[in-house]
Formats: structure tokens, C-alpha cells, sequence
């Protein structure tokens, strides 16, 4: 009953970051854009609102699970545990993106790997002490079919996920473009390392003759079912948002700015300093959306400090548009293409 009760408070916790968004939207838009200097925060801030909404979703969903599963008998400080993960991430990435939001001086790609880091050594010590049920653990094939095999998996897990704790604490040191590849190719290993340990104990144990396996806890079809339809779901959004998206440049009575993925923007002639042709724009991302196919939100680097990218990621070539104490970086799918937008720009400008 009392982690019944954990459950709802930790569930009603995660939700906060969603509530203070919203005031913060209801009662101070205005004087937010007037600072920042654009409505280009509105949609960032619209993830900062949802995210946890997302998140508290998700908690509710695993927290029934977790609680209607009868063979979950856990130990009370790994269903502790369990219980604030959601709420500590929440509470993480809403304080994250209000103060990027807010330009505030943020090294995101440096809190975030060191914030997993910790997060990875602190379940990799919880990991050994899960008993065997269907929703807690490692849950695989071998696993939770031989209590034995589910003991031998869970300490080298907890192991395997404190090394990459640390791993993952150390890719702090490297540069920003180089961190999410990092994390990515540590989660891939580190979450197969089991899996494949799980295997060769189980021919280990069948070799020896110690191999008995119990039906009680297997996955039901059903189960398996929803597994493999919630995986292709997301297997297929991560493949639609990393190849696909436009950005659609107009320069009629206005310019205009319409990206797929982030908010639009509207610039006034009278509005632009300066417009710049270069080559090439480095810079990296602080905040926004980054793809295989398109670079938008906001950037930063040595000269222009941050700045406002949308931009194709194929091209190189950029047209640099300064305005009021602002920076925006755009371009098009071709080098051909821009070079023309940035004639059609001057040819507006004069």
C-alpha cells in the first residue's frame, strides 16, 4: 500500500514541470518574447510543456504493470528506484530545455552524458538484487526461464551497466558532435552484452546438464505481440524523423521561414542589418532538432557565439542573415538554389 502510494506521488511529481510551463506560457508570454526577442521560443517551450505529459504517460503505463504483474516480488528499494526514474527525468530535461529556452549559459552535452553516467551505475547496482518477474530486469528468453540463468545474467549486468556508467561519465571530455554517437554505441553494446551472456550461460547449462527450465514466467503471445508493435512503431517514427522534412523559404513582403519539425519564422526587410553569403557555417547544436536530413534550432560557435539554424544538412553553402542583436543561418537543398535565394534576398534588401 505504501508504494501504492509512492506510485501516485511520484506520478503527480513528474506532471509538475508540465503545470509550471503552462503558468509560465499563461502569465509571462509577452514579457518572454519581448526579452528573447522573437516568438521563436514558443515551440521549444511547447516541449517543455508536453514532454512531461509524455513522460507521465509512460510511468502510469509501466507503474500498472509493475503492479499487476503477481509474480513481482521485489525487493522495495529496486521498486523505490523504479518509481523515481520517471519524475528525476522529467524534473532533468524540463530544467534543461526552460534554460536554453531562456539563453541561459547551459552545457547540455556535458550535464547529460555525466547525468547518465550516474544513473547507469546507480541501476547497475540495483540490477543483481531484481528477483525474477516478468517486468523489472532483463527479461529475455533464458532469463525467465531458469531462476539460475536469471541470477548469473543480473550480476554480469550490473556490472556491464556500472563500466558503462563510467564510459559514459568520461564522453563528458568529448566534443558535442561526438557525444550522442558515443552514448548511442554504448547503449547498443551494453544493452546486447547481456543478451549474448544470457545465451552462452544457457549452452553453458545445457552442456552440463543443469539446465531446467519453468514455464511460469514466460512472456504470453499477447505480450510478445505488443512488444514487437510498440518496438516497429518506434523504429519507424526514429526512420520517418531522421530522413524525412522540408524547409520552405519564401522572400515576397516578408521573408518567411517554414521548417517541418520546429517553428516557423517571419523576418521584415526592414528588420535585416546584413545579409551574407559563406560556404560554410560550423556550429553546434544546443537546442532544436538534428537529422540526418535537416539542422534547425539553435546553434553555436566561436563568432557568432548562438545563433538560429535551418538549414538542409547536405548543403554546406549559407546565407547568414543578421538582424537586431540576432544571428539566422539558412540555406537550401543545393549550393545553386541558395546562391539564388541570396541574389532574390540582396534584390529585396536594396
Amino acid at each position: 500500500m505504501k508504494l501504492k502510494k509512492k506510485a501516485i506521488i511520484a506520478s503527480l511529481i513528474t506532471l509538475i514541470p508540465s503545470l509550471i510551463g503552462l503558468l509560465a506560457l499563461y502569465l509571462y508570454d509577452d514579457s518572454i518574447t519581448e526579452s528573447l526577442g522573437n516568438e521563436m521560443w514558443k515551440s521549444p517551450a511547447l516541449l517543455a510543456v508536453c514532454l512531461p505529459i509524455v513522460i507521465f504517460i509512460l510511468n502510469i503505463i509501466c507503474t500498472i504493470f509493475t503492479f499487476k504483474d503477481n509474480k513481482n516480488a521485489q525487493n522495495p528499494k529496486v521498486l523505490n528506484m523504479v518509481l523515481w526514474i520517471c519524475p528525476f527525468i522529467s524534473i532533468f530535461s524540463s530544467i534543461s530545455l526552460w534554460a536554453l529556452i531562456m539563453g541561459k549559459d547551459f552545457d547540455f552535452y556535458t550535464l547529460m552524458p555525466i547525468i547518465l553516467g550516474l544513473s547507469f551505475i546507480l541501476l547497475g547496482n540495483y540490477l543483481p538484487k531484481c528477483t525474477r518477474n516478468r517486468t523489472i530486469g532483463i527479461k529475455i528468453k533464458w532469463t525467465l526461464a531458469n531462476e539460475e540463468n536469471w541470477t548469473a545474467t543480473h550480476r554480469f549486468g550490473g556490472k556491464a551497466w556500472v563500466i558503462c556508467g563510467v564510459l559514459f561519465a568520461l564522453s563528458a571530455l568529448l566534443k558535442s558532435s561526438a557525444v550522442i554517437i558515443s552514448i548511442l554505441v554504448l547503449v547498443l553494446i551494453f544493452s546486447m552484452l547481456p543478451v549474448l551472456y544470457s545465451f552462452l550461460y544457457y549452452k553453458k547449462q545445457v552442456k552440463e546438464g543443469t539446465w531446467i527450465e519453468k514455464e511460469d514466467l514466460k512472456l504470453s503471445k499477447k505480450a510478445s505481440v505488443a512488444v514487437a508493435i510498440i518496438v516497429s512503431i518506434i523504429l519507424i517514427f526514429c526512420a520517418v524523423i531522421t530522413f524525412t522534412g522540408e524547409i520552405k523559404i519564401s522572400c515576397e513582403d516578408s521573408l518567411v521561414i517554414e521548417a517541418d519539425y520546429w517553428s516557423d519564422i517571419e523576418i521584415k526587410y526592414d528588420d535585416i542589418e546584413n545579409i551574407e553569403y559563406r560556404e560554410n557555417v560550423p556550429g553546434e547544436r544546443i537546442s532544436g532538432f538534428g537529422s540526418h536530413r535537416l539542422l534547425l534550432g539553435y546553434f553555436k560557435n566561436d563568432e557568432f557565439k548562438t545563433y538560429t539554424r535551418y538549414t538542409y544538412a547536405k548543403c554546406d553553402s549559407c546565407i547568414v542573415i543578421t538582424t537586431k542583436g540576432e544571428k539566422i543561418v539558412i540555406n537550401l537543398k543545393t549550393e545553386e538554389e541558395t546562391k539564388n535565394l541570396f541574389q532574390a534576398l540582396s534584390e529585396k534588401k536594396k
